[in-house]
């Protein structure tokens, strides 16, 4: 696999920094199609007759310099400020106040490079540490969903600490690019929100043919479809800024090892990937968009159960920085923000399912950045029913119910 110019320079100051002088680079695919889709994964080795390092170098697709600037929201840039700056800050700011159980479940970044047409970034490759991914078609486990908990929880901790111990940080951090991504993308103008409609409408399509020989499920459907866009603009009122967020909480965006490769009831450890959603927000953006996406049944009617044991870890991670957790967010509060932002989860939830249960080649293949064209073919194929529609019908069904028989919807 060719390694383009500007990639080998980059490489090869990772190689330097890292001890080696005569070398060799080897480069292969680092994902299967489906697995990810906002730019190309290349698994790298740099090795001679001594050591050898595994990456993961990170790219986005070329774009032209006119696109540049707004194109795909920067993702890129967003997510190098994580790794060059927030994850930094945090690191330090956890280890300043002795933190015991610091959140760091978080992939070693080695370099990246930003460039006004091309983003790249290089990584750890956690796959060759026995790292891997959830089986996409079906929802989490209980230990898998406990652990990624314990872990979000470790991690908003972090800012709800430094807004009160650190305020001039944390306000430096907030107005860094990390806004709401999503405010780029579908709004600030009359022809985004159009777009986020024409979206918004295709998505929805599919859950009216998943729920359509169940009369009571269509019209919830209904009824979320008149409350939708008032909640999404709801959510994003400044009050619930209060953390940095992860802001993609598919399966895909979290890799796990276990003690036991051949007992995965729970994982050893587990690292949070893909950062390039990330914005200021509420804690229970994240949460909710993890719940729906990931979700079983069982898990779902024991939700308190399962707030708790991310509020529990809050709480003792907020004490730990001499941080009174009923100050800055008790359980209240919590249950507050995650009524918002579940009852319009459903959207990501039929659009979640529409790409974990589709098959490979059910799932377009960019190799450029999107243009209005592939725009457009992506709303037909968000509205076209894929092969596995009995198990997204079912999915559907259950986080419909789920959100009927709490009051969410």
């Amino acid at each position: 696999m060719e390694i383009v110019e500007e990639h080998k320079a980059l490489l090869d100051h990772i190689a330097s920094e890292n001890g080696f002088t005569e070398y060799e680079i080897l480069a292969s695919s680092g994902s299967n199609k489906g697995d990810n889709f906002s730019g190309i994964l290349t698994a790298i080795t740099i090795k001679n007759k001594e050591k050898s390092l595994d990456l993961i170098l990170k790219s986005s697709h070329k774009k032209r310099k006119k696109e540049a600037k707004d194109s795909h929201f920067n993702v890129y840039k967003r997510e190098i400020l994580m790794y060059e700056r927030v994850f930094k800050e945090f690191k330090k700011f956890q280890e300043e106040h002795n933190i015991q159980d610091p959140f760091e479940s978080v992939p070693k970044y080695y370099s990246s490079l930003a460039e006004e047409t091309h983003d790249s970034l290089v990584l750890e490759n956690l796959k060759t540490q026995q790292y891997e991914l959830w089986n996409k078609k079906i929802a989490m486990n209980p230990g898998h969903i406990k652990a990624v908990l314990i872990e979000y929880a470790k991690f908003h901790a972090i800012s709800l600490a430094m807004k009160q111990k650190n305020p001039e940080l944390f306000k430096a951090l907030a107005e860094t690019n990390l806004d709401n991504p999503m405010e780029k993308l579908f709004g600030g103008n009359k022809e985004n929100e159009a777009k986020f409609k024409s979206f918004f409408t295709a998505t929805l399509s599919m859950g009216y043919k998943a729920v359509k020989d169940d009369i009571a499920l269509t019209e919830s459907l209904k009824q979320y479809e008149g409350i939708a866009f008032e909640n999404i603009y709801k959510s994003r009122k400044p009050e619930y800024n209060l953390v940095v967020t992860h802001g993609d909480c598919w399966c895909n965006n979290f890799m796990f090892k276990y003690q036991d490769p051949k007992d995965k009831t729970e994982p050893q450890s587990l690292r949070v990937i893909d950062w390039q959603a990330s914005s200021f927000g509420s804690p229970c953006g994240d949460l909710a968009y993890f719940f729906v996406a990931n979700a079983s049944e069982e898990v779902l009617d024991d939700l308190q159960t399962y707030l708790h044991i991310y509020h529990d870890k809050l709480s003792s991670q907020l004490r730990d920085f001499n941080v009174d957790p009923e100050e800055v967010f008790p359980f209240s509060t919590l249950e507050n923000h995650f009524n918002l932002f579940i009852s319009h989860s459903l959207f990501l939830a039929l659009l979640i399912m529409r790409v974990t249960l589709s098959e490979a080649d059910e799932i377009p293949e960019h190799k450029e950045e999107p243009d209005k064209k592939k725009s457009e073919e992506l709303l037909v194929l968000l509205a076209s029913q894929i092969k596995n529609f009995e198990e997204y019908s079912r999915r559907i069904k259950v986080i419909i119910n789920f959100l009927v028989k709490n009051k969410y919807l």
